[in-house]
């Protein structure tokens, strides 16, 4: 059993809930690190055209120990749209890649 199966949602339901519900829900389930969830609620998401979507797939790849993938996620976010936010996520992803330089 899941977050998300507790709360009674499936990741195809997560695209019909309001904008705020939704990102609130997803900022939920990254606190309580239901890392699987919230990749499998983006797998019904625009991710490549958000931002916001991107940094929280960069946050859940981390979470579950797939730094190398979140630092991929994070490079592609960033040419998109720069924030410092955005370039300290990745910092800290390159960290827990091992990526010293």
């Amino acid at each position: 059993m899941t977050l998300l199966t507790d709360l009674k949602l499936t990741p195809a339901a997560i695209p019909n809930l309001p904008a705020s519900l939704r990102n609130r829900l997803l900022y939920f389930l990254l606190r309580w690190e239901a890392y699987d969830d919230v990749l499998a609620c983006l797998e019904h998401l625009p991710v490549a055209k958000r931002v916001s979507f991107q940094d929280m797939q960069a946050d859940a790849l981390d979470g579950l120990g797939r730094p190398a993938e979140a630092v991929k996620v994070m490079e592609t976010r960033l040419e998109q749209r720069s924030a410092i936010a955005a370039r300290q996520r990745l910092i800290y992803c390159l960290l827990h890649a091992g990526n010293l330089d």
